[in-house]
């Protein structure tokens, strides 16, 4: 069993990294549990047919699609991507960061075949 997916990485405008292997997954703001950092907008990706569906490697910027929101108005707007072109800019309050998607392979895993030890027994009675 495989597990693989795109994951977003956060960078300032000098390459430096703020932020790495946020999973690109549908439905919540991808940048919400990283609010303290200060960047000041939300990020969402939704797939077409199936807005639950996370984005493959082949439908990201064609079916799957990246939105960026700045608050207090509720404008979405879209980031251009492609399977080939998967780095944007976003610039707030005069600090640009960079946004890299990355597609990530895991390593195949075997589930768990060696049995654990039985439970201690229990104390005995007084």
């Amino acid at each position: 069993m495989t597990n693989s997916n795109w994951i977003l990485n956060i960078a300032d405008n000098q390459g430096n990294s703020i932020v790495a292997g946020i999973p690109l997954v549908t439905g919540v703001d991808l940048l919400g549990q990283y609010e303290y950092l200060g960047i000041g907008g939300s990020l969402y990706c939704y797939t077409d047919s199936d807005p639950t569906a996370i984005p493959l490697y082949s439908n990201l910027g064609l079916q799957s699609h990246v939105y960026f929101s700045v608050p207090p108005v509720p404008t979405m707007y879209e980031v251009p991507l492609t399977p080939q072109a998967q780095v944007f800019f976003i610039t707030l309050n005069n600090v640009q960061y960079q946004m890299t998607l990355q597609y990530c392979s895991a390593v195949p895993f075997a589930p768990f075949t060696t049995p654990l030890p039985p439970p201690p027994p229990p104390p005995p009675p007084t």
